[in-house]
This record gives C-alpha cells, structure tokens and sequence, in this order.
C-alpha cells in the first residue's frame, strides 16, 4: 500500500488515500474476522481478493445512499428508485458463496471453527468506518505538521526501519490510536494537538 501510495504522489503529485485504504482495510478485517489475510503478489490470492473488493464496493454503495424503504418499508414494494432490492438479491448469493467457500477452507486447515452465518455486513461497515476515520487523521495530521514530525521521531526511534507491530504501538504513547477515545474528533483532535477545541 505504501508503495502504492508512493508511486501516486511521484506520478500526480497527489493522492487520494480511499482508494489504497480501503483494500488494506479489507484485508485487515478479513484477516480478524476470517482468519484470512491476502497476499497481492499471489495469483489466486489477487483473484479472490478483486472478486471481494468488487463485492464489498458495490455493497457500500447500496447501503450508503439515503433510501426512503429503509424507514418505510412497505415502500419497497412499488417504489425503489435504485433497484437497491434487485442489486441485493444479486449480491447476497456472491456473498453467501464466498463467506462460505473462506469459512471452509478455514475448516480444512485452522483450529478456530466460523459461524456460517458470519455478518458480512459487519465487513462493509467496518471498511468504510476504518477508512474514513483513517482519512480523517491523515486531514489532521497534515494540517499539523508539528504533530507529524513528533510522531515521525517517536516511531523512528522505538521502531526504528522496520515495519510497525502490534507489540511496538506499546513503545508509543504519543501515537493517538492507543486509546479508545481517539475515536470522537473532539478527544482525537485533544490528543494529537494536546488542546482543547471550543465547540
């Protein structure tokens, strides 16, 4: 993804960060969810991995726009402006099938047993979630550059030139996803910039 995100900044001079974040928030969750996390440089793996991606896309874009049948259900029987009941008919069964042919490979070869009835709805709000407040933090980081550079210096010397573990976000206080508030703008914009935002 870095690299990735490298390359667009070289070529364009901007980047739009959604685009890479979502497929490493995917993989990310797929990876607590199911156990399984994909490796791009594998055929098989980048197959399956674009198939989910497809899915996942067009599942956000059905359950982000404002549909009146949501609140109004009986609405849906002679008004749905978005085919969002034909698009969902079509996506459930390549969703089903793929949550079930991933809960059985993980059957054939992992200890920890899946429910079938997995909540794959779960994966698309949490991609969307895990990337916008992902977006968001980069905003502020950006507009901070104080901030970037503590957090640059905290990581250079606890972590040094490899890659940042799950054990290493111990070694750093400063770093603003450590505790659970960072999740409110208000408590996040306190932690990273140490101040108080008045309403």
């Amino acid at each position: 993804m870095l690299s990735n995100i490298g390359t667009e900044q070289k070529l364009s001079g901007t980047v739009l960060l959604r685009k890479h974040l979502q497929p490493a928030s995917l993989n990310n969750i797929m990876g607590s969810v199911f156990g399984k996390r994909y490796d791009t440089d594998t055929a098989q793996d980048s197959e399956e991995l674009d198939e989910l991606k497809d899915m996942v896309q067009e599942g956000l874009e059905l359950l982000g726009p404002f549909n009146w049948s949501d609140y109004l259900p009986w609405l849906s029987y002679f008004y749905d402006p978005f085919h969002i009941k034909e698009h969902c008919s079509k996506l459930v069964p390549q969703v089903r099938k793929l949550v079930r042919d991933i809960i059985e490979e993980h059957r054939a070869t992992g200890p920890r047993s899946l429910s079938d009835n997995a909540d794959f709805e779960m994966i698309f709000r949490g991609i969307d979630t895990t990337t916008l407040l992902t977006e968001w933090v980069m905003a502020e980081l950006i507009l901070h550059p104080e901030v970037q550079e503590k957090l640059y210096k905290e990581i250079d010397s606890a972590v040094g030139n490899k890659a940042v573990t799950d054990a290493d976000v111990a070694l750093l206080p400063y770093l603003p996803f450590k505790e659970s508030k960072t999740s409110t703008k208000s408590a996040l914009s306190e932690r990273l910039l140490g101040q108080r935002r008045e309403p």
